[in-house]
C-alpha cells in the first residue's frame, strides 16, 4: 500500500481522514514515520472535525479543510459503512478489501497507470 502512496503521491494530493484523536496526526511522525513525506500536514482527525466517519458531515469536513469539492475526491476505506458514509456525502468511494482490488479500483479512476 505505501508503495502504492508513493506513486499517487507523485501525480495527485493525497490525504489521511482517521477516526482518531488529535495526538495520532500530532505524533504521526513518531507512530508512522514512512506516513509523514507522503500525507505531511493532510493528516485529518475526527476528534479535529469535530465529527466522525460514516457520518456525511465529516468528509464534507475534511473537503472543505482540503478545499476540495466532492467529486474530485476518491475516498478508500476498509470498513463498508465508511465507504457509505463517503458516498452519502458526494465523493467516489472504494471499499478496500485487497492491494489488487485498489489498485484496479485506481485504474479505473484514471489516476494509477501500470509502471
Amino acid at each position: 500500500m505505501l508503495e502504492i502512496a508513493h506513486r499517487l503521491h507523485e501525480t495527485i494530493d493525497v490525504a489521511v481522514l482517521t477516526n482518531n484523536t488529535t495526538l495520532v496526526a500530532d505524533h504521526i511522525d513518531t507512530l508512522l514515520p514512512e506516513l509523514c513525506p507522503l500525507f505531511g500536514s493532510r493528516i485529518y482527525t475526527s476528534a479535529r472535525l469535530k465529527a466522525a466517519k460514516p457520518d456525511p458531515s465529516c468528509y464534507r469536513l475534511c473537503l472543505s479543510e482540503l478545499q476540495a469539492t466532492p467529486q474530485t475526491v476518491l475516498f478508500v476505506d476498509d470498513l463498508a459503512a465508511n465507504v457509505a458514509g463517503a458516498r452519502e456525502a458526494g465523493l467516489f468511494a472504494h471499499h478496500h478489501t485487497s492491494v489488487e482490488a485498489f489498485r484496479q479500483a485506481l485504474s479505473a479512476h484514471g489516476l494509477l497507470r501500470d509502471g
